[in-house]
């Protein structure tokens, strides 16, 4: 999985910026917008466009899981991650679970190893 470049290539992004600060905010979270949301969801699958597209052709992950998988190798806890897909923690759970079966052990172990 390419995740290192993609890191490199987030870290330059004003994006990055306010995912930090949401990160060390945790209990005080700022409102999102959708258009907000949707720019932060975008600046991701394009930062990232190549290990998602390694994903993609080995697994049938979805928009939402590929963005939950983003997060997750960027340190975001699940309440950040819920707070950006406007859902709620125990949805980020399911989620996770759902990942785990649909990639192979060693893609995830990649993916939540690097945290």
């Amino acid at each position: 999985i390419a995740l290192s470049k993609g890191c490199q290539a987030f870290a330059e992004t004003s994006v990055c910026r306010n995912l930090s600060v949401m990160k060390m905010s945790e209990r005080e979270l700022p409102t999102i917008n959708s258009e907000t949301r949707r720019n932060i969801e975008r600046t991701l699958l394009e930062c990232f466009a190549e290990a998602c597209n390694n994903l993609l052709e080995n697994s049938d992950l979805n928009e939402q899981e590929l963005i939950c998988i983003l997060c997750m190798h960027l340190g975001c806890s699940n309440t950040v991650i819920s707070h950006l897909g406007h859902t709620t923690s125990a949805t980020i759970r399911k989620r996770k679970e759902r990942i785990r079966k649909k990639i192979s052990a060693a893609q995830y172990e990649i993916i939540a190893g690097e945290l």
